[in-house]
């Protein structure tokens, strides 16, 4: 199998941000690096990727390792090797078999054996910079084994000699996203380096700490390690969210919207186990104002596919951001014996959020055991006392909730680019606001002008009328090269939003004024097919335009832009169940039915039919209690106050009591 994914197949165009594990990177690389945006979670990463191996030869240096060795050393047991810790074992492994990363054969190349096939360059590697040997690498060899971007993975195995830009010591590095990775030397065979860089080619981030870049040591996008059979570790919580693999035991938790969540964490190894609405893997607390600061909790357990993790094992650990263009920073590891616990403090400008860690243990999962955390989530307003068994509900009225924030993604692999995008767009069963608008101009440095039209209807038949729409609004905004930016406020905004019906087709049509806008071409796909939805939105394949801001001619391929939208939905009335909940547990469940609370069914009702108790219900718990009913004193010493279950409160005397 070759293997090449529908849209990954590309020219070196869109292989922009090549992200290293060196020691030596400097912070103006990283910075370049950081450019590709993304924001909403990616589509999972699944699937089967078949990997070439390149062992590069040069005249005056050679591999340490073999081409068999290589290939036991990243392929394992699908090589019929016997190393056990690779690049094929540990994702299968950590992803429950969901991406599997096999050997590229190709019958018209029989010198690619178990994947690996010999490159020689004419080019001496000792004290040769690395990026003119992998130039040297590419060049040489589509005459061995073919076009290269035809593979999923391309791994270049250089020999030892060559240094990084400035003269240094390298370990390896990747493309992000992308098909290319590059290792120096034995880091072609140690597992940690291979799931590092080939996580870059995923589209993961570092994994830092602190101020260092790869400091977070409790996955594998923080610092690799010199070892062949270790570490046996998967990836940080943030990782974890974005690869996708756990999503059916994931958790999305908003806390202005329902201030209180507590539940089960489960590590890795135990996803097989869980079930479903008892325990969670990973639980994203959302940070909609700024989604790089989101936060991910997850159970860091040290056993089976996750046993080497080797920083805050068995500890919840507690991780802020994290997406294809930030890395990921581990925030704190709470205990999980009671003592755990952490604030941050104004979260989102309200309350402070607490995580706390009431203890751990094991229980019954699916078919097995399972070790879990219990673990408590709340805004803390002064009125919620969190005892990790339940947080009492404040005592005041509730504060109002507020309008949901959504971030809604096109996708940003850039291959064209031209004067703007028409496209349709559908509202779903809710009115919603666009509040905010980022596109990805391909411009050097410099002042456009852009514009945003809407039509009630889709843009077909409408492409070269401006009469046909109606003008959202335009501005000017200084752009740059290759840098995600927010269309002026003059277009949109919160205060300005562009405004869509429910259950409402709209043409849009976003213009600059050069041949600068960001676009991909769907493969497979026509003008008109859904390319994304989420709750609220639909968004179908539109075409680009050759004018500004309308042109005579348009392409009749299907194009998407490179776009992403921060929007509201408008509620008319509930949105889920939650909305319904009145935060008193004795007053039954209140269901959202169109929009409407439909009338609690199930009030706890306390009545032990005695009168000689007084019957209450707890709203915090949802608990009847019955206390005895204590009856007034009438000021005689001769006569005690007792309750008779027929005639309630009697005052009895007291046998042989007399007045003095």
């Amino acid at each position: 199998g070759v293997g090449r994914d529908a849209n990954n197949g590309k020219s070196d165009k869109r292989l922009r941000n090549l992200v290293s594990s060196d020691a030596d990177d400097d912070g103006a690389a990283d910075a370049h690096r950081e450019r590709r945006l993304s924001i909403s979670d990616p589509a999972p990463a699944v699937g089967t990727k078949y990997v070439l191996v390149l062992r590069v030869t040069a005249p005056d240096s050679s591999p340490t390792h073999s081409a068999s060795e290589i290939a036991d050393s990243i392929f394992g047991p699908a090589v019929g090797g016997s190393d056990q810790v690779n690049l094929y074992t540990q994702m299968k492994a950590c992803s429950y078999d969901q991406l599997l990363f096999l050997p590229a054969s190709d019958a018209s190349y029989p010198n690619i054996v178990n994947g690996v096939a010999e490159v020689s360059i004419s080019a001496d590697v000792n004290g040769a910079d690395r990026t003119t040997i992998r130039n040297e690498i590419t060049a040489a060899a589509p005459a061995v084994v073919g076009e290269l971007e035809r593979f999923d993975h391309v791994m270049y195995c250089f020999p030892p000699g060559t240094v990084s830009s400035d003269g240094g010591s390298w370990i390896a590095n990747a493309y992000k996203p992308g098909w290319q990775s590059n290792y120096n030397d034995d880091w072609c065979t140690y597992p940690s380096g291979q799931m590092h860089e080939i996580g870059h080619n995923l589209g993961l981030s570092h994994s830092g700490e602190g101020t260092s870049t790869y400091g977070d040591s409790s996955g594998m996008m923080g610092y690799s390690y010199s070892n062949d059979e270790w570490p046996r570790m998967c990836f940080n919580a943030a990782k974890s969210w974005q690869l996708g693999w756990y999503a059916s035991r994931n958790h999305y938790f908003d806390p202005l919207r329902h201030f209180f969540w507590q539940g089960k964490l489960v590590g890795l190894d135990d996803y097989g186990e869980a079930i479903e609405g008892q325990h969670t893997v990973v639980l994203k607390i959302t940070e909609e104002d700024d989604p790089f600061e989101d936060l991910y909790l997850i159970y860091n357990r040290a056993k089976g596919i996750n046993e080497d993790t080797n920083e805050d094992s068995d500890d919840v650990n507690v991780v802020r951001g994290g997406s294809s263009v930030s890395s990921s920073v581990l925030t704190s590891g709470l205990k999980t014996d009671g003592t755990g616990a952490y604030t941050l403090q104004n979260f989102r400008g309200s309350d402070d959020l607490v995580i706390q860690v009431c203890g751990g243990g094991t229980e019954a999962g699916a078919t097995g055991d399972v070790d879990y955390a219990d673990v408590v989530v709340y805004l803390d307003d002064g009125n919620r006392v969190s005892t990790c068994t339940g947080t009492q509900k404040p005592t005041g009225s509730p504060a109002p909730t507020p309008s949901p924030v959504n971030w809604f993604e096109t996708v940003f692999d850039y291959e064209y680019r031209n004067y703007g995008n028409m496209f349709d767009i559908e509202a779903k069963s809710r009115d919603v606001d666009i509040t905010e608008w980022w596109v990805s101009p391909n411009d050097p440095s410099s002042t456009r002008q852009f514009r945003v039209y809407l039509r009630e209807g889709t843009w077909v038949g409408h492409e070269f009328v401006e009469a046909d729409w109606t003008l959202v609004g335009s501005g000017t905004a200084a752009t740059e090269e290759d840098t995600p930016m927010a269309l002026p406020s003059s277009i949109v905004g919160p205060n300005n939003p562009i405004s869509l019906k429910k259950n409402t087709r709209y043409g849009l049509y976003v213009t600059m004024d050069a041949d600068q806008m960001k676009y991909t071409k769907v493969d497979g796909a026509s003008q008109g097919d859904l390319f994304r939805e989420d709750d609220n939105l639909s968004l179908f394949v539109g075409t680009r335009t050759y004018g500004w801001p309308f042109a005579t001619t348009i392409s009749s391929s299907p194009y998407v832009v490179n776009t992403f939208f921060k929007y509201n939905t408008i509620q008319e009335g509930c949105a889920s169940d939650a909305d319904c909940d009145d935060g008193d547990q004795c007053t039954g469940y209140s269901a959202c039915v169109n929009d409407v609370c439909q009338p609690p069914t199930g009030a706890v009702t306390c009545d032990d039919s005695s009168v000689c108790t007084t019957d209450a219900c707890n709203p915090a718990t949802g608990q009847c209690s019955f206390d005895a009913v204590q009856c007034a004193d009438d000021g005689d010493s001769c006569t005690e106050g007792v309750c008779d279950q027929v005639l309630g409160c009697q005052d009895s005397p007291i046998a042989g009591c007399t007045h003095l």
